[in-house]
């Protein structure tokens, strides 16, 4: 976890920044962030004290976890495989506890901040996320055009070419989150700036028919690359769980290849108003954090 924190430090901004917006983002950062490798860290630290106590604790929890009440099962195989799996898969069911558990209400409460996480680190990670459902917008197919044009086009031009970044991104999610991201950036508040001139960007959209047919192959591309039986069963899981259908995906698809220039000069409202509401989380090096410390409400050593 110690080389986590000192060379994951875009997906440890990425995790924090979501944790200020939402209760899903801060289970993530709990589960899987820099939270989380605190807290092992503290545990470790007394760990004659408190390891009888984790091992009862993490024994209650699997009886609670595996049963078969909260079971749902997803095999990829051929149809072969499927008669061995489905023959032997009742050896495992056997052994889980009867009954649902009861759930346990889990509502933190997000708090807005930004925040520099310090770290031994010659370059930055700077994110800067909002909840795009709190300012009226909703999940629109359309965004992952809007996705790919400020990703490949703006932003790379921008943070990546000028800037000297390794690479610079922009994304949605259909819970709600909206983030804008740069990776290994010898910047800071250049890179801020570049964030905040994406709006303007959009509201002077003009590409070619040509460069905005590239945009939509580009994005359906993204969506459809080919995938291995195990990656098709990952993504049937996770749409299953999401509760996303085949339909709403057609929908979507459909609205990517109707989208044109004036739908994305639309939606330059909307990121204005994302940037607007926008959390800061940079993961990056001290003395840079240090010098811009008045972007944030606190700083925060990664490592000690």
């Amino acid at each position: 976890l110690q080389g986590m924190a000192r060379n994951a430090g875009s997906f440890l901004a990425y995790q924090r920044a979501a944790s200020y917006l939402s209760p899903v983002g801060m289970f993530g950062e709990l589960t899987g962030g820099l939270s989380y490798i605190h807290a092992v860290d503290d545990f470790f630290e007394q760990f004659d004290k408190r390891a009888g106590d984790l091992a009862a604790d993490l024994q209650l929890l699997a009886s609670l976890l595996f049963r078969k009440g909260n079971l749902i099962i997803a095999v990829t195989c051929s149809r072969d495989d499927f008669e061995v799996f489905a023959k032997e898969i009742g050896n495992l069911v056997g052994r889980l506890g009867d009954g649902e558990a009861k759930i346990q209400p889990f509502d933190p409460k997000p708090e807005a901040r930004n925040e520099g996480l310090l770290a031994p680190s010659k370059v930055q990670y700077v994110y800067r996320a909002a909840d795009y459902t709190k300012l009226g917008y909703g999940w629109r197919g359309r965004m992952e055009v809007l996705r790919q044009i400020l990703s490949r086009d703006y932003l790379t031009q921008e943070i990546r070419i000028k800037g000297g970044a390794y690479g610079a991104w922009a994304g949605f999610t259909r819970d709600g989150l909206a983030y804008f991201g740069s990776y290994r950036d010898p910047n800071l508040k250049k890179t801020l700036d570049a964030f905040d001139g994406a709006s303007t960007y959009l509201e002077k959209f003009a590409p070619s028919d040509m460069e905005m047919t590239r945009f939509i192959i580009g994005t359906i591309a993204r969506l459809d690359h080919p995938k291995t039986p195990s990656q098709k069963g990952e993504v049937a899981v996770s749409y299953h769980l999401r509760g996303v259908t085949q339909r709403q995906r057609q929908a979507e698809r459909d609205e990517i290849l109707a989208t044109r220039q004036q739908h994305v000069r639309e939606l330059a409202r909307m990121i204005k108003d994302i940037l607007s509401h926008s959390v800061l989380c940079v993961y990056g090096n001290e003395k840079i954090l240090q010098e811009n410390k008045k972007l944030f409400e606190r700083l925060v050593k990664v490592v000690d």
